[in-house]
């Protein structure tokens, strides 16, 4: 009987490490396109383009040139992150919340935009359609976000040509 009992306490933990470790990755570019196009973004969005109404109509030029400049670099921030590997640690802040029920779901262990090395034993799991879903994303969002899989990034070069 006692040997059984050890030999029950050994086998757990050799188990347990047998399991590979998952690691939930994303592709950056889809988030920041549901993101771009969801509520958290859109939200603000019009508020700052009510702002900017009413300081053209007030005359406020130095508060219009300010919030001009704002949606300036938004769109070129957002254009880097969607089009290109720029990290979206700013835009998952507001789903951050539902990230450990997205990793429960997904069964992983951590959620990471890459992984440069994977040592044995290591796997990584796709998480960009449950993450792209936190954010209520349209029909509209969800096909782009599928023509973007298969496609590469465009080097940060070509994005820096971009017009905001």
């Amino acid at each position: 009987m006692r040997l059984l009992i050890l030999a029950t306490l050994f086998a757990a933990p050799l188990a347990a490490q047998q399991q590979p470790v998952r690691i939930g990755v994303y592709d950056t570019r889809a988030i920041a396109v549901a993101y771009a196009h969801s509520s958290y973004n859109q939200e603000p969005l019009k508020a700052k383009m009510k702002e900017f109404e009413a300081a053209k109509a007030a005359g406020d030029t130095a508060r219009v040139k300010e919030l001009d400049h704002w949606g300036q670099t938004q769109q070129r921030k957002l254009h880097f992150q969607g089009f290109s590997r720029v990290p979206v640690a700013d835009l998952l802040v507001h789903v951050k919340d539902r990230l450990p029920e997205a990793a429960a779901r997904a069964n992983v262990q951590a959620i990471a935009a890459d992984c440069d090395y994977l040592a044995p034993g290591v796997e990584t799991i796709d998480l960009t359609d449950e993450l792209v879903r936190l954010y209520n994303p349209s029909p509209r969002v969800l096909s782009i976000v599928k023509d973007m899989k298969g496609k590469a990034p465009l080097p940060i070069e070509e994005v820096d040509k971009l017009k905001p």
